[in-house]
């Protein structure tokens, strides 16, 4: 796990840009396309790892697109930074994060 932290990641050059991170969503969007074609015109017979694969396709490209940081950036949120973000209209004070220098 020490190879894939923040610090290690910058130091090597392989931490990705936004843009670099959306270039990799077009890979496995056609996939994603043709779940909900399916959903749409037959749900009995969608496949239920197409399923999960959907929610987690949407989940990662809201990730990039909204948040502008990979998922893996979430692993450091505590119960306490949900808690002080519903007093502040949903917004989690990136400062308490273990990486809030970077």
């Amino acid at each position: 796990m020490q190879d894939f932290d923040i610090e290690t990641l910058e130091a090597r050059g392989h931490w990705a840009i936004t843009e670099e991170l959306l270039e990799v969503v077009k890979f496995p969007l056609l996939r994603y396309e043709n779940t909900v074609k399916i959903c749409k015109s037959s749900p009995a017979q969608v496949n239920p790892s197409d399923l999960t694969f959907a929610m987690k396709f949407v989940a990662m490209y809201l990730f990039i697109k909204v948040k502008g940081s990979r998922p893996m950036t979430y692993q450091y949120l505590m119960v306490d930074m949900i808690a002080t973000a519903k007093e502040k209209g949903g917004f989690i004070d990136q400062k308490t994060f273990k990486a809030a220098g970077k």
